[in-house]
């Protein structure tokens, strides 16, 4: 059986009030049958990635009426020894309204492809973040969720999962009136040191090409860049639909 080439968004289609669609991996090859998924199923806002190296994608992507939104660099790197940092601890329910805040403030003006879409609700697209937070919080979106408190203040969190050997460090943000005490990285090492304790060897960290600060971060914990990705975005009245 044929994998199907995209599947439609629930989370997204809820939290904007349009049909969206995802697809991962597009080759150039696979874009005919990306664009006859959003004509079949109706879509409004298709939202694909390819392998940041792969131009030919980039190309079918571009040529089919889709916008280049993101890059981001995919990094990886090894658990190794890692100590627990004083004053990082596992998040609880209590936390929610600190979390929800710190996610708020800290992503409202992320250069991600949510906020480059001008179509897009910027309201929407900061609550995205405050959403994924609470599920991590929750357990939900996330199997290991950590804050860091400052004078008995919730300063900064990071979430993680896991797959297999390797964990995942899926969200984090810093409180700006926390920043540059190492809350981020810290953050980072307590989650290398839960996923050694499940048995993982790496982490990977994803993020946006031009977010440096967290880059020299995750470069500070050891891991390397490996890979990038490109992410695009189609509008119905805007694809060029294969006859």
């Amino acid at each position: 059986m044929e994998a199907q080439v995209a599947s439609l968004s629930p989370l997204d289609s809820e939290r904007f009030g349009i049909v969206v669609a995802r697809a991962d991996g597009v080759s150039a090859a696979a874009v005919p049958a990306l664009l006859s998924f959003a004509r079949e199923h109706e879509v409004e806002m298709l939202i694909a990635r390819c392998d940041g190296a792969d131009q030919a994608a980039a190309r079918a992507l571009a040529d089919a009426g889709l916008t280049l939104l993101e890059t981001q660099i995919t990094y990886r790197g090894s658990l190794g020894l890692q100590s627990r940092d004083a004053g990082i601890r596992a998040g609880v329910a209590d936390d929610a309204l600190a979390v929800a805040e710190l996610a708020r403030q800290g992503f409202k003006d992320l250069a991600g492809h949510y906020h480059a879409d001008s179509r897009l609700s910027s309201h929407a697209c900061e609550e995205i973040y405050v959403d994924w937070a609470l599920r991590g919080l929750a357990g939900e979106a996330a199997e290991a969720f950590y804050v860091a408190e400052v004078e008995g203040r919730v300063a900064a969190f990071g979430m993680f999962t896991q797959s297999g050997a390797e964990v995942t460090f899926q969200l984090s943000t810093v409180a700006s009136w926390a920043r540059g005490k190492g809350l981020y990285t810290a953050c980072l090492r307590r989650g290398m040191v839960w996923g050694a304790e499940q048995g993982a060897d790496e982490m990977i960290g994803i993020t946006a090409h031009g977010n440096i600060p967290a880059q020299r971060n995750l470069i500070k914990a050891g891991l390397r860049p490996v890979a990038g990705t490109s992410t695009f975005h189609g509008w119905r009245d805007r694809l060029v639909m294969p006859r």
